[in-house]
């Protein structure tokens, strides 16, 4: 089934900064719609997601990233001492915390060239992280 309404006590209006009595309608992956909650019978051919008492929001963007970064007290002493296995290693896990966080988009602000395969089809295909827009290295 391509088509899932998700279900909330909430959903964030980001115009308005108010959370109002909405679903939200994904098809194929990608938000299609609001819509207000009596209106959810209308759609038959759609997947049910309820979360009940959870807020929604429909996704994050972060503009600032460094994703071969640690979250360490001193994140550049660590990149300098890293492999650059290691720097994409965690990348990959950076951005897995990003879209558990809400975050959909994401644009790393520099980061080595190794990186960039995070942007490859492939990998995008088998992983789960958000959309990445990548500067490259300096």
């Amino acid at each position: 089934m391509s088509k899932k309404i998700i279900v909330s006590k909430a959903v964030l209006n980001t115009d308005s900064g108010i959370f109002e009595d909405k679903a939200i309608v994904v098809e194929n992956g990608k938000i299609f719609a609001f819509i207000a909650t009596n209106e959810i019978s209308q759609w038959t051919d759609a997947q049910i997601i309820d979360l009940k008492t959870k807020y929604l929001l429909s996704g994050l963007i972060n503009t600032h990233v460094h994703l071969e970064f640690s979250a360490s007290t001193n994140p550049y002493q660590d990149y300098m001492q890293e492999s650059s296995d290691e720097k994409l290693l965690l990348a990959l896990k950076n951005a897995e915390a990003l879209l558990q966080s809400g975050v959909t988009t994401a644009r790393d602000a520099g980061s080595s060239w190794k990186a960039l395969v995070l942007t490859k089809e492939i990998v995008k295909q088998r992983s789960k992280f958000p959309r990445l827009i990548m500067a490259g290295p300096r």
